[in-house]
């Protein structure tokens, strides 16, 4: 039956006159019978005019997931690259098309281009759906935010500061958090289950003899450049330029974004009150900026015509923000079986050895 190609007219005479809607009729008040044809005619003519826009709309909104579980695709290969920049860097191993640390930063751009990554087994991409599935908030689910993927240094000194911390040491950590990046909390799961943890652990022959090589580089640069501006008799202008000095201060920094502390310590009763204006003006614009993701929350959550249980906890615009993402966790996890059957992760044996010189950082 090609509905598709009936008028209004056609729904109407059918609806009313077909022996399959009777039945139904007859248990209704026959006052409201055709009143009742002729709004569904309507609506169901509109229907089967339009219906491949709203097929095409719920086969977009069914499967808006699937370039987000294509992501994670991506980020099980930049786990499997890590893992290999963990054991070159200790010496282990050797890597085709990689002569420098500053190649994973490369690479890690050109993901799936990548020629020696092993392909992702079935095991990995289960074991991604595990994380997903979890009942724990993983933020990059849904803000997708950029991470550092291949920062062995920043990860290497937050695991080195929270051994300190184990330790419960009184002595001085050598790293401040400025230096230190948590690595992801996907990177976590999998070393747990894969048994990875103590990659890290792993000594840093090779960016060491790189710093070395750097350092000695550096030097004869500095050197060169003195010699070069002494006999251009420039030399005492350029020291006395110098706004970088080394020194042996322990005593913190001053920061502008810590302003208020300064401001009680100092300032005297007019600035402090002038302060306390400005500092409400700040927080009504904060909650200016929670209204706006609530409300992201709110009809993220209400697009979806299906029942969803609101997560518990205190405050209700956290119980939101946390349904919303861990609802959307789950849906990408539905989705990586379709990202992992489709991504294309096939190396043509084809490197540009130029371009990867030219595009190192």
């Amino acid at each position: 039956m090609q509905y598709t190609d009936w008028t209004e007219e056609q729904h109407r005479n059918y609806l009313k006159n077909h022996e399959r809607y009777q039945a139904y009729y007859a248990l209704h008040n026959p006052a409201t019978i055709d009143r009742f044809i002729k709004e569904y005619a309507a609506i169901k003519y509109d229907i089967f005019k339009n219906i491949d826009k709203y097929k095409d709309d719920y086969e977009q909104h069914k499967m808006q997931f699937l370039s987000e579980a294509d992501r994670y695709i991506d980020i099980i290969l930049q786990k499997k690259l890590f893992n290999l920049q963990c054991q070159w860097r200790a010496g282990l191993i050797q890597l085709p098309f990689v002569d420098i640390c500053a190649d994973f930063v490369y690479w890690q751009h050109h993901i799936r281009l990548c020629p020696f990554i092993s392909p992702i087994t079935p095991e990995e991409l289960d074991l991604c759906m595990d994380f997903l599935k979890e009942q724990i908030d993983h933020s990059e689910a849904l803000f997708g935010e950029y991470i550092d993927w291949q920062n062995y240094q920043g990860f290497k000194n937050h695991r080195q500061l929270m051994q300190l911390k184990y330790k419960e040491t009184t002595e001085t950590p050598p790293l401040s958090h400025y230096d230190c990046v948590a690595m992801p909390d996907i990177y976590h799961y999998f070393d747990k289950a894969q048994h990875t943890v103590a990659y890290l652990d792993l000594p840093d022959i090779r960016g060491k003899k790189e710093e070395t090589y750097l350092s000695e580089g550096i030097k004869i640069k500095y050197n060169l450049l003195k010699e070069k501006l002494k006999s251009e008799g420039e030399w005492y202008a350029f020291e006395n330029d110098k706004t970088i000095e080394e020194t042996s201060e322990t005593r913190p920094s001053l920061h502008s974004f810590d302003l208020f502390s300064f401001v009680e310590a100092t300032e005297d009763a007019e600035a402090k009150e002038a302060f306390r204006y400005y500092n409400h003006q700040r927080h009504a614009g904060k909650r200016k900026e929670e209204d706006d993701e609530t409300n992201m929350y709110f009809e993220f959550l209400k697009s979806f015509d299906e029942p969803i249980s609101i997560e518990p906890s205190d405050n209700w615009r956290t119980a939101l923000a946390v349904t919303a993402r861990r609802f959307k966790q789950n849906k990408i996890a539905e989705m990586l079986p379709y990202a992992y059957d489709t991504h294309a992760f096939e190396f043509n044996g084809e490197v540009n050895e130029d371009k990867i010189f030219d595009e190192r950082v």
